[in-house]
């Protein structure tokens, strides 16, 4: 992901040049974790042109997610909408990740936040996609030794910034053990989800997928690929996931919005399956790929 953005950024309303040490120091937000944010891609459309996927769910989930924090976001999503398109424009940005963020502004100093209403900033970076048609990603996991609590449900459907400093530490574990990705298990061995994806795997012929009675986000590419596979007669079944069926998995993929679809083939060590992506994770990849390339509507 490239992150030159060439310094344009929406701030409260307005479109300025980012300025050197736009954020204080004394920042609550930095201190204390009080902060959302989203991930938005856009797409190339297979008639020609570019368009952002979902927008309106995303911005949605964004005002869900600082209502989790008590935080006021002082634009509809339809406002925000409008934003993200003329940041693209001004930024010149075609293939492009959006990321809209807010943040308590506050002085640090005060542990419960001053104020409910949320300073809020859009960025757009370019984004390499990965050609239509290609192969299926690949990756490598490990069980993290970390753990998600169960009893934290609620907050885990908000995309919070102050949960990503544990996944993090789980990504540098993972890193150090040679792999790229790292899977979630609660406190009873159950799976959760990857580090900024979600999971599913194929036991048995089924499709199963942690049911959001765990402490996952509930992604919008993981009800975009449920909904697709559906389609297709392939049911995707939503319920606990024990740690035996993850190992024995026929295959595992995961889904995000930054990365689409991508397949997991080996866990600890060990081949997934064949080692190789299977025909369902093959299939996800195609009809996501057709769908945010506009072949077919979602």
């Amino acid at each position: 992901m490239d992150t030159n953005t060439g310094n344009i950024i929406w701030v409260n309303g307005r479109f300025i040049h980012e300025p050197e040490g736009f954020i204080t120091p004394a920042t609550h937000g930095l201190h204390y974790g009080t902060g959302l944010f989203e991930g938005i891609r856009t797409h190339r459309q297979v008639n020609g042109g570019w368009k952002i996927f979902r927008l309106k769910d995303h911005l949605m989930r964004f005002h869900d997610s600082a209502r989790q924090l008590g935080l006021e976001i002082p634009y509809s999503p339809d406002e925000l909408a409008v934003a993200c398109e003329e940041l693209l424009d001004q930024s010149g940005l075609q293939d492009a990740y959006l990321r809209p963020i807010a943040f308590t502004d506050c002085h640090f100093q005060h542990m419960a936040k001053a104020t409910a209403e949320a300073k809020v900033v859009l960025m757009a970076i370019p984004f390499s996609s990965q050609p239509r048609g290609m192969c299926v990603p690949v990756g490598t996991a490990i069980v993290s030794e970390y753990r998600r609590a169960s009893a934290n449900v609620p907050f885990h459907r908000a995309k919070l910034t102050g949960h990503y400093s544990l996944i993090s530490i789980a990504a540098s574990e993972a890193r150090s053990r040679g792999c790229n990705q790292a899977l979630f298990l609660d406190e009873r061995d159950r799976l959760c989800e990857a580090l900024t994806d979600n999971v599913f795997l194929v036991v048995n012929g089924q499709v199963i997928t942690p049911s959001d009675s765990a402490p996952i986000l509930k992604g919008i590419t993981r009800g975009t690929v449920i909904d697709l596979l559906a389609r297709e007669n392939v049911h995707v079944i939503e319920r606990d996931v024990s740690l035996a069926e993850v190992y024995n998995a026929e295959e595992i993929f995961t889904t995000s919005t930054a990365g689409g679809v991508k397949s997991l083939i080996a866990l600890d060590g060990q081949l997934i399956g064949t080692g190789a992506p299977g025909a369902i994770t093959q299939l996800a990849s195609s009809l996501y790929e057709d769908c945010v390339g506009g072949v077919i509507e979602h």
